[in-house]
């Protein structure tokens, strides 16, 4: 079993290089000089149908691994989407995120094109031509259908733009309450949610979003390697599993719509920041999934539960672009001891510190008077609340 040195996802690496990207392309082939993307392929479907914990290279695995349980049973983690694959059964194994789908690229079940794509809310609208006439697909019509992804993985080494099609299982209607929608809509209101699947290059098959059972609705735009949130173009959507932070945020009232800067838009982006704790603003999370956290704003969108315990207090004050002012990390051993780079801002002296909402309300001054604020409490120790014991991970 070796590396093979010349696949499509990164470029060439010497033998022995052990690292977490690599792993995910452990294969036993032939490499040949135009054969990179089928290998490619072929190290992910092999992965895909590789039960779990099995071998695939001297001390180091390569598989799809299906989770048992929802990694994440209170909405924030390291993942917004969800939708993706892990490779590897190790700790700390990378996952695999696929989004940015292109609406010019679909495919009905029976291999006509589905044109004239579009999201109509958080639904997904189309048509397709029968007989001669242009028919409208929507709601039960999407399934069979096939989307085209990209494969994204935040690695100077990782080489972006490969793709991966996703294919609709099931679609079905849900309270908009319990998939996107704010605290009160309607009783009545309805969303489309679609269980969705990953196929491979050898057309083996795993669900696309992470947690058991999860299903998923699409959302406009993607958020890149930074994690933030982008919409600079029409023709690219992302699928949003319900059972993670992008959801929960919309549930929790926060709007995705609207200009870039709006107060929506802001504490939209605020509260996806802080589902990941992602204090300086650069994509790296510090949190654990499995994590609990209690929100609120300065707008009086969203507002905490009221149950919370004595042990959850405050944390942080959040904008789009990370913390505005904190108190404390919500995992105090997830920050490194020397504090560079992505988690430069941790260092003291270099945040606002602010002990609870009032303070954090009082640094706002000037222009930034009436700036929206997203506020988070978490536990001081885990696990506590809603936290269940071996159930808080950290890949």
């Amino acid at each position: 079993m070796r590396f093979c040195h010349s696949v499509s996802l990164y470029p060439p690496f010497r033998r022995g290089l052990v690292m977490a990207a690599a792993a995910l392309l452990t294969s036993a082939c032939s490499c040949k000089p135009n054969d990179s993307h089928k290998i490619a392929g072929s190290a992910l479907a092999s992965a895909a149908r590789a039960p779990a914990k099995t071998p695939r290279g001297p001390g180091v695995t390569a598989v799809v691994v299906p989770p048992s349980e929802e990694t994440d049973p209170n909405g924030q983690g390291r993942e917004l989407l969800g939708l993706g694959f892990v490779l590897s059964s190790q700790a700390n194994a990378p996952f695999i995120r696929v989004d940015r789908f292109n609406l010019g690229q679909v495919i009905a079940a029976s291999g006509a094109p589905i044109t004239n794509v579009q999201l109509d809310g958080r639904d997904l609208v189309g048509s397709i031509t029968r007989a001669g006439a242009s028919v409208s697909v929507r709601g039960k019509d999407w399934v069979g259908a096939t989307f085209e992804g990209k494969i994204r993985y935040a690695h100077p080494e990782f080489k972006q733009g490969l793709t991966l099609k996703v294919k609709v299982i099931t679609s079905e209607q849900r309270a908009t309450a319990e998939v996107n929608g704010g605290p009160q809509p309607p009783s009545s209101q309805r969303s489309w949610v679609y269980g969705l699947e990953l196929e491979f290059d050898d057309g083996s098959h795993r669900p696309a979003c992470e947690d058991p059972g999860d299903v998923a609705f699409p959302i406009p735009g993607y958020w890149d390697t930074t994690a933030r949130y982008r919409r600079d173009t029409v023709s690219e959507f992302s699928f949003a599993c319900v059972k993670k932070g992008v959801a929960k945020c919309l549930r929790k009232g926060y709007s995705a719509a609207g200009a870039a800067k709006s107060e929506g838009i802001e504490l939209f982006e605020a509260c996806t920041r802080m589902m990941r704790a992602d204090y300086c603003g650069s994509g790296k999370s510090f949190t654990r999934d499995g994590s609990d956290v209690d929100v609120s704003d300065n707008k009086g969108i969203a507002a905490r539960e009221g149950t919370a315990p004595a042990t959850v207090t405050f944390e942080a004050a959040w904008m789009a672009g990370g913390v505005f002012c904190m108190a404390r990390p919500r995992w105090q051993d997830l920050v490194p001891s020397v504090l560079t780079g992505d988690s430069a801002c941790l260092a003291e002296g270099k945040h606002r510190v602010c002990k609870d909402e009032a303070a954090a309300k009082a640094l706002l001054t000037g222009a930034m008077k009436n700036h929206p604020l997203v506020f988070n409490d978490s536990c001081e120790q885990h696990p506590c609340w809603h936290e269940k014991t071996g159930t808080v991970s950290h890949r």
